[in-house]
């Protein structure tokens, strides 16, 4: 499929730990790179799932955390003690979409780092967004209590997490393998 994504391995990333001050380096899978012990920073991860054509993005309507109420944003949750973050993006995509993507096929995009109490009430925090893209006999379905639906890239709904504006451009732009324009 000429779609398809290729298992590029990204560069690693790096942030700075807002609690310790310690560099938090990461590889292109996730994974954290030396040893960070600082038991505040809570970490998550995001599934950003386009479709076969490369056109549409899965979005889910979140009923929880409390923030993302009636909003609509990726799939994903908390890493789990002692998970890994590959792992946690399969385990919360299959949980959440009733679908069941093998870790060859998803690519690690980058980390966002982040520190804000008044916006989720988490403090300290890592974000590893992580994407793929559907095969035509795949369809996500609602897995949990949230429903999930594809939206055009370009024509998010209005009542979108504000990041995914920019988000999902920077994904697009940097993953070079859908050979489609994003329209503003």
């Amino acid at each position: 499929m000429a779609n398809e994504l290729p298992n590029r391995e990204f560069s690693g990333y790096e942030g700075i730990c807002q609690e310790c001050k310690k560099v938090i380096k990461t590889n292109f899978q996730g994974n954290e790179i030396g040893s960070h012990n600082c038991k505040k920073m809570k970490e998550y991860t995001v599934a950003v799932v386009f479709s076969t054509n490369g056109r549409e993005v899965l979005l889910q309507l979140k009923n929880r955390p409390k923030w993302q109420e009636g909003k609509w944003n990726f799939p994903g949750g908390k890493v789990e003690p002692n998970e890994v973050p590959i792992k946690c993006v399969i385990r919360e995509f299959q949980e959440e979409c009733s679908l069941n993507i093998e870790e060859s096929r998803w690519n690690y995009v980058g980390v966002f780092f982040g520190n804000d109490e008044s916006y989720n009430g988490s403090g300290d925090y890592k974000v590893h967004v992580f994407v793929t893209q559907v095969k035509e006999n795949e369809n996500p379905i609602q897995g949990e209590d949230q429903p999930v639906y594809w939206f055009l890239n370009n024509s998010l709904p209005d009542s979108v997490i504000p990041n995914l504006r920019w988000i999902i451009p920077l994904i697009l732009n940097k993953v070079k393998f859908f050979n489609i324009e994003y329209l503003p």
